[in-house]
């Protein structure tokens, strides 16, 4: 007997898809964050759903909504930095921050952290102690990489958060138990990521669970009856992560890796006209008058792929040279402005 597949009712083309991120384009810009405009958004966001063929299979609102998570959080969703990944869970897209996410959120708040792995070959111990001042940690941690033949295993990994209106800094320490209890009890134990690069798996386990005790609110705008515009506040540990959905992948093989790895399918005259989509959106928002005199108001999701290449070449041709001619003139006008002693 044989079993017949039934698709998502909800999935959409690739120009189908181009269409209803423009329409969302007006509420994504509506809460979206100076880290992150919705133009480099929706770039961002063809070129993800373009390549990873389980985000094609997710309800196409679901991959809308996720979008707008990523855009009020201010947050790269393609994997960069591990800033935030957009990931498919059981027929629907999800936005989860990744641990660079957590980095990159505490620092724009005035909090710095750092983290490290710790090897059997360094010294490294945690002191703590009470005293009428208060509760106290210390940290002692010597690296010792002069032969990296015999510096061990990772046994531990840290992460500090310090903050220039703090007493003292905050500091997680996470031990090899407790790396491994994580790692067994992931999705993947023994998935690329842990097995080549346990130290950077730790030293995230680390970052994570110091999150969770992080006094870090992340401001955000959320849309109201579609026109009204609410501000508040997200604890960062209320944010969903990489291990909220444990099913949940990216386009590779581990949720650790950049959306942009090594998943490769062969293209299709479908993925050309997507690229060629993502292209000229990317280039209405660098050139937009150059832009405008090219396409007009020609609807780029219903050109076909040669007429969609020749205006292409030519906004960027246009586009490249002014930015050249710009160029010339402003080292011109130094020039002058140096003669005559300004």
């Amino acid at each position: 007997m044989s079993i017949q597949r039934i698709n998502n009712p909800n999935q959409i083309s690739g120009p189908g898809m181009v269409t209803l991120i423009e329409k969302a384009k007006p509420k994504l810009a509506m809460v979206s964050t100076a880290f992150l405009s919705e133009d480099r958004l929706c770039a961002l966001a063809l070129s993800m759903w373009k390549k990873d063929k389980r985000l094609r299979s997710c309800d196409a609102d679901s991959f809308i909504l996720a979008l707008y998570k990523a855009c009020q959080f201010g947050l790269d969703p393609t994997g960069i930095g591990n800033q935030g990944h957009i990931i498919a869970y059981k027929g629907r897209a999800e936005f989860v921050r990744g641990w660079g996410g957590v980095i990159t959120m505490a620092a724009r708040r005035g909090i710095n952290i750092d983290t490290f792995a710790v090897y059997d070959a360094d010294e490294f111990e945690v002191a703590r102690y009470v005293n009428p001042d208060g509760y106290h940690i210390g940290l002692h941690h010597k690296e010792c990489r002069d032969n990296p033949d015999e510096i061990g295993e990772v046994r531990a990994a840290y992460a500090i958060a310090t903050c220039k209106d703090w007493e003292q800094p905050m500091v997680e320490v996470a031990w090899r138990h407790d790396i491994e209890k994580i790692r067994k009890n992931s999705a993947s134990p023994g998935s690329p990521a842990w097995k080549t690069w346990y130290a950077e798996m730790a030293r995230k386990t680390a970052v994570n669970r110091l999150s969770k005790r992080l006094p870090l609110f992340v401001p955000v705008k959320e849309l109201v009856d579609n026109d009204r515009i609410n501000k508040t506040s997200v604890p960062i540990a209320g944010i969903a992560n990489e291990d909220t959905f444990y099913e949940g992948r990216v386009g590779n093989d581990v949720i650790d890796a950049p959306i942009d790895g090594k998943f490769v399918k062969e293209k299709t005259s479908s993925d050309g006209q997507l690229d060629l989509i993502s292209t000229a959106l990317g280039l209405r928002n660098d050139y937009p008058d150059i832009y405008v005199q090219v396409f007009g108001r020609k609807d780029v999701t219903k050109m076909d792929v040669k007429e969609l290449q020749t205006l292409v070449d030519k906004v960027t041709d246009i586009g490249t040279h002014a930015a050249s001619v710009s160029s010339a003139e402003l080292v011109k006008h130094e020039s002058q402005e140096d003669e005559l002693g300004f």
